[in-house]
């Protein structure tokens, strides 16, 4: 099997999508991305009927394509709190986020406290960046596990 690598506007749409919910496979000889909605994050939408083309394309050509998963939970947290500790010091909102990332429903409480401040930008910025090493890890370990 020919391998190739992707590019970084490919990384980027995978990070994006991800992001979004969406389900992402790698045909790993020719670096086509093909995305649907995450059955289990979505299991209310007949993906099946709307997705069909991209569902059939990835069930006929099962040895060609890879998914790249979702990064878990955990690692969303871990993002939430290292975007935190990037703050400033002197930013009452750093102490505000830490607080909200040690109560009960730290991803409520942090994006409430993001999307009434002027950090959203900012953590949008940082969140993408993060992704984008997420993505880059996971399609090296693919390889590797591959050859």
């Amino acid at each position: 099997m020919k391998i190739t690598k992707l590019s970084q506007d490919q990384i980027k749409e995978i990070a994006e999508e991800l992001d979004m919910g969406m389900a992402c496979f790698w045909n790993r000889e020719t670096n086509e991305l093909v995305f649907f909605p995450d059955t289990v994050q979505f299991y209310e939408l007949d993906i099946e009927e709307a997705f069909a083309d991209e569902v059939a394309k990835v069930e006929n050509n099962r040895d060609k394509f890879v998914q790249i998963e979702k990064y878990s939970s955990n690692y969303g947290f871990e993002i939430m709190a290292e975007f935190a500790e990037s703050l400033n010091d002197r930013n009452q909102l750093k102490t505000m986020i830490i607080n909200a990332l040690n109560r009960s429903k730290p991803f409520r409480n942090f994006k409430h406290i993001i999307e009434t401040s002027n950090l959203r930008e900012d953590w949008f910025a940082f969140k993408h960046q993060k992704l984008m090493v997420w993505v880059k890890s996971h399609i090296q370990q693919i390889e590797n596990l591959e050859g």
